[in-house]
């Protein structure tokens, strides 16, 4: 109570304290606004992804975009890619073996609930590549993390390595934004079923041997523009809430003593 009661502050006139309160105010309410749109809009995402994909044993999805319909092809995970390769990590005690120009990804560079928006923050050189367990991967392909943040998903669509933590899909059948939406759906719900139990992670096996439904390749690439652009929606106001923020933090250091 002491700190509190005897800190020095400075204080304007009544009328700018009113105009500066007033002006926070707006700004907090705008930030809210926002925040209650993004979360709409992943709600809204949420019921697409259980709704735009069969459920419970169906071979039909409840919500079908105009144009399609039949049942859904069910199939395995290892029939989609042509290859599944996994990763590694080149010694961090070599120098040489790091930054060079070969983009390399970590779990913590993928992000959640999104297939979109994998930063590689490291790059290796050749022989940090050829002296260890990673593998170059052709663009286009899908990164799976299996260790350390199950179930999360990203699309690559440029060439990279990887970690240990995940098992790289390429030479995919198949429309790459949908086949990521689906795997990111279906693994983050295999990964909430293990939640409190001893499993740890994914085996290469558990991901090659998941049942999957999909439809046809035309109906693939509209369901993958869809989540395309919704999550692009999703991304939009994610960075105008950062922007806020950080006006917000500005305005506070320049319009207070």
């Amino acid at each position: 109570k002491e700190d509190v009661v005897s800190l020095n502050i400075h204080v304007p006139s009544l009328e700018e304290q009113q105009a500066i309160g007033g002006l926070f105010t707006d700004l907090d309410a705008l930030i809210e606004q926002h925040r209650a749109k993004r979360a709409n809009l992943q709600q809204t995402k949420t019921a697409l992804l259980q709704r735009m994909f069969p459920q419970d044993g169906a071979n039909e999805p409840e919500l079908r975009l105009g144009g399609f319909s039949g049942a859904w092809e069910t199939t395995e995970v290892k029939h989609i890619a042509t290859r599944a390769i996994g990763g590694g990590t080149p010694s961090r005690t070599v120098d040489e073996h790091w930054n060079g120009s070969i983009p390399w990804i970590q779990s913590s560079d993928v992000k959640e609930h999104t297939v979109f928006g994998c930063t590689p923050k490291h790059f290796i050189s050749s022989r940090g590549l050829a002296s260890s367990a990673t593998s170059l991967v052709k663009g286009g392909s899908i990164a799976i993390v299996t260790r350390v943040g199950v179930g999360k998903v990203a699309i690559m669509n440029e060439d990279y390595c990887a970690s240990q933590d995940f098992l790289n899909l390429s030479g995919l059948q198949g429309d790459l934004t949908f086949l990521g939406v689906l795997l990111q759906s279906e693994l983050e719900e295999m990964s909430s079923q293990t939640q409190g139990t001893s499993i740890k992670g994914l085996t290469k096996e558990n991901v090659l041997s998941l049942s999957i439904q999909v439809p046809t390749l035309e109906e693939q690439r509209a369901i993958g523009e869809v989540f395309t652009n919704l999550d692009a929606l999703i991304a939009a106001e994610h960075r105008y809430i950062t922007q806020l923020t950080q006006a917000k933090t500005a305005l506070l250091q320049r319009m207070f003593v």
